[in-house]
């Protein structure tokens, strides 16, 4: 198979995490999973079944797969716009994918070029957007109220990130129940530690005053009554809660020091303005990638590696 063929062939699906369940169904070989998005990939044209199985199906075949994939993974789709954290969303689904029984070479090779291409439109066009990303703005929240110790609950990726950025200048004591991952942590600097988390004494916390949340659950972590205790011992404190689904359940808002995605979003929009060239050049680097791209797998042989090939696309 060309990557032409491979290229034209690819088709991609997408839906709203809340409808999960109707999407069981689906077998797709490659699966992406965020708080705003599913998708799924395959090298193989069921846009037609897919679409009378679930009408709410967002289905794209071919560079229009190929391209809103890239935004994607650009986090030129993403609510924060730029953010960095859809990076390590793919990395995990890449390599999950690699290990995969369903692993599939067609379809590496097209995620292997598309990983390089993002590469290319966040170095050269998205590098200076790092501040608007949820650990950006968790940190402008933090300098803003002058915060020394932070506790930082959960061990996933966000929750990495954010060590990265935030060790470097406040003491980081990062809580989670996942001991392997708690472990990894450690190696990110001498400004950190990490706790085991007992669920059965969150209450412990309420007394300490700048707190931030990457545990996603259905369930009510962090009640009413935490969040009153915790304002009864600081009334500067500071709580952030980026995950999502979210745990807490308060009518505390960011007048009381309770900040929600939402208001991430928010401060995010404000600060759009800031980057909308960025963005603009970004699209337009999109466009003639996505145009070099198909004039590649029409001209050019396909035992070219990535690199080859990209010099290639960048003489046309």
């Amino acid at each position: 198979m060309t990557f032409k063929t491979k290229f034209q062939s690819l088709t991609l699906l997408q839906w709203a995490p809340s409808d999960h369940a109707g999407h069981a169904y689906i077998n797709a070989p490659f699966r992406l999973s965020t708080c705003q998005r599913e998708i799924a990939l395959s090298i193989d044209s069921q846009e037609q079944l897919y679409k009378q199985a679930n009408p709410n199906t967002k289905v794209l075949v071919g560079q229009h797969a190929y391209r809103h994939l890239l935004e994607v993974v650009c986090g030129l789709k993403s609510r924060l716009l730029g953010e960095t954290e859809i990076v390590a969303q793919f990395r995990n689904a890449y390599n999950d994918f690699e290990q995969s029984p369903k692993r599939c070479s067609h379809l590496m090779e097209v995620l292997d070029r598309l990983l390089m291409d993002s590469k290319y439109v966040r170095t050269n066009f998205l590098n200076n957007l790092g501040q608007y990303s949820y650990a950006g703005l968790t940190k402008s929240l933090l300098k803003e109220r002058n915060a020394k110790e932070i506790i930082l609950f959960g061990s996933g990726n966000l929750a990495q990130d954010l060590v990265k950025v935030l060790a470097k200048k406040h003491k980081v004591i990062v809580v989670a129940r996942n001991r392997e991952r708690l472990k990894e942590l450690e190696r990110y600097g001498q400004n950190l530690e990490t706790r085991y988390f007992d669920l059965a004494k969150v209450e412990e916390y309420c007394q300490l005053p700048n707190l931030v949340n990457t545990i996603g659950m259905e369930e009510t972590l962090f009640n009413q009554q935490f969040f009153q205790q915790w304002k009864n011992h600081h009334n500067n404190g500071l709580f952030i809660d980026l995950a999502q689904p979210s745990p807490i359940d308060t009518q505390f808002a960011p007048n009381e020091g309770v900040f929600r995605l939402d208001h991430l979003f928010l401060m995010a929009e404000e600060k759009n303005k800031h980057k909308l060239q960025q963005i603009a050049q970004a699209h337009v680097a999109l466009d003639q990638i996505i145009a070099k791209r198909y004039q590649i797998s029409s001209a050019y042989p396909d035992d070219l590696s990535c690199a080859e090939e990209y010099n290639l696309a960048t003489q046309l």
